[in-house]
């Protein structure tokens, strides 16, 4: 079968770049204020220390007892000021959905997250479909996500849509999501939940309305059977490997262990982002996932060179 081929985590620099984040007008305020009011009381030191600095023959300094005037202002100042931020902390904690324990308004989730080992899985209640590492959502709208773990603690964080929420095995957390604009947003898991934390990665995928009710119909349709022998071959072989054991296609198999394959030929990544979706790729991490992303469930299978090939075939065409 030859040595595993090598691959390079910093391809995926710009598909998984998530350093552009929009921070809030309010924390852009404190922020600000904050370095300038540092700014300030290291510049006076440094100047007392220079001009008031001991010199020999100098005697005792003049003492000075106070200044009116600079007292009130270096009081009422601050006290302004925290009015002020506490004023519009307050208006945006008002206007804006607040994440918690709580269901909003007794209503459903629309999607359900759950953290796995190493990796996400998303179900849309209302319309049935179960997704793996990458969530669509429709732009403009707000959309409620249930979050839980199934076995340790992580965080759900996707930067640009919304705050970070802990996920709890055997707890429920909600969290509102917001796409102002289409677009890819990247996230990831902002805990540390063992080896492959830095690599428990997920996309979200914002969509126009339009868009998104044809991703909902096409994720509620089983991929069409394609006639090629290849990825016919790799369908046998998934079937005759008991892959199905572990993981759901439509119509095929319904396992719950590892993510649901069923459309994974349009996903963007393998594995919660660890490598970008092409066949080469996948090529790579099924001759050994352990190498790839070590301390996964998913051991090495020792598949042949034409069990990869065929697999490659029939996994791509699920879209």
């Amino acid at each position: 079968m030859g040595d595993t081929p090598s691959f390079d985590p910093s391809s995926l620099d710009e598909l998984v770049d998530i350093n552009s984040i929009p921070w809030s007008p309010l924390f852009i305020f404190i922020m600000v204020v904050a370095v300038a009011i540092s700014l300030l009381v290291a510049g006076l030191v440094a100047y007392s220390v220079r001009r008031f600095r001991a010199r020999p023959g100098g005697g005792v300094p003049r003492q000075d007892f106070g200044n009116r005037n600079l007292e009130i202002a270096w009081t009422a100042a601050p006290a302004a000021l925290v009015i002020f931020v506490f004023g519009w902390t307050f208006l945006t904690m008002r206007t804006t959905p607040t994440p918690g324990s709580d269901l909003p308004d007794g209503r459903r989730p629309d999607i359900v997250a759950v953290g796995q080992r190493w990796w996400w899985s998303f179900h849309y209640p209302e319309s049935g479909v179960t997704v793996a590492n990458e969530i669509h959502i429709p732009a403009g709208r707000r959309v409620l996500v249930q979050l839980t773990s199934d076995e340790v603690q992580h965080n759900f964080w996707i930067p640009e849509l919304g705050q970070k929420m802990d996920m709890y095995p055997g707890k429920t957390n909600y969290l509102w999501l917001e796409a102002k604009e289409p677009g890819i947003y990247h996230g990831v898991c902002a805990e540390y939940c063992g080896t492959q934390h830095a690599w428990m990665r997920l996309i979200a995928v914002a969509q126009p309305e339009a868009e998104y009710a044809a991703w909902v119909r096409d994720q509620q349709t089983a991929p069409l059977p394609v006639a090629e022998p290849l990825p016919q071959l790799g369908r046998a072989i998934y079937i005759a490997r008991n892959c199905g054991s572990c993981h759901a296609i439509a119509t095929v198999s319904e396992g719950q262990a590892g993510p649901n394959l069923t459309h994974f030929g349009s996903r963007l990544t393998i594995s919660a982002g660890v490598l970008t979706n092409t066949p080469e790729n996948l090529a790579i991490y099924l001759r050994n996932p352990q190498a790839v992303k070590p301390g996964i469930f998913m051991p090495n299978f020792r598949l042949s060179e034409e069990e990869i090939a065929a697999l490659v075939a029939y996994l791509e065409s699920l879209r």
